[in-house]
């Protein structure tokens, strides 16, 4: 049989042509498609800043269409994947930052404080690099609250020094938070220390 080679410009072309047939996919909400297509293409064009732009579009669209049928916990893969890409793009950061500690809050409300507590701390590690202000105060005082109940939790035990802990580490967050502070307070009271207790109240 005689092989055929494929004409130099043909090549050059087809990556395009499958961006284009990726952006047609992503109107049409089949992100799967268009995040195989783009992929392929960046294979074969890797610097080039279209092509990875979509990608980025796709892999957050994504993730968008994961949380909304309540897959919170998938959706952080994807918007991970975008962020080695763009780890400074904004609109990222906000949704990956903003879905870890939606998860985190629910896992607190459920009392599994371990794992919302390593979410939390996922989220902190970013929020330098975010430029939003309000979710950067909406994750601290989530994650007082949930130091909050923490230490609650351990009080009820007798585990007074790690709940002391907890509830300092909760004011760090937000010292506004005053269930944390009568909490401290109740805290030195149990243990005899009247005056730091006082200064709590």
């Amino acid at each position: 049989s005689i092989l055929a080679m494929i004409p130099l410009a043909y090549r050059a072309y087809e990556p395009i042509e499958k961006n284009n047939r990726a952006v047609e996919a992503l109107h049409n909400k089949q992100y799967d498609r268009a995040i195989d297509l783009l992929s392929d293409a960046i294979r074969n064009s890797p610097d080039n800043k279209v092509f990875r732009q979509n990608l980025v579009a796709a892999y957050n669209s994504k993730a968008i269409e994961l949380e909304k049928i309540e897959k919170d916990s998938d959706a952080l893969a994807w918007y991970e994947k975008a962020l080695d890409i763009e780890p400074g793009n904004q609109t990222l950061l906000r949704n990956y930052i903003s879905t870890l500690n939606n998860i985190a809050v629910s896992l607190s409300n459920a009392k599994k404080f371990p794992d919302s507590q390593e979410l939390f701390e996922r989220a902190g590690s970013k929020l330098g690099e975010l430029d939003d202000g309000r979710v950067r105060a909406d994750v601290r005082r989530n994650y007082s609250a949930l130091l909050t109940l923490w230490g609650a939790e351990m009080m009820k035990r007798n585990q007074f020094e790690p709940s002391k802990v907890a509830f300092r580490q909760s004011l760090e967050l937000d010292a506004s938070n005053t269930i944390a502070l009568i909490y401290l307070g109740d805290l030195h009271y149990e243990v005899n220390e009247y005056a730091a207790a006082k200064r709590q109240y």
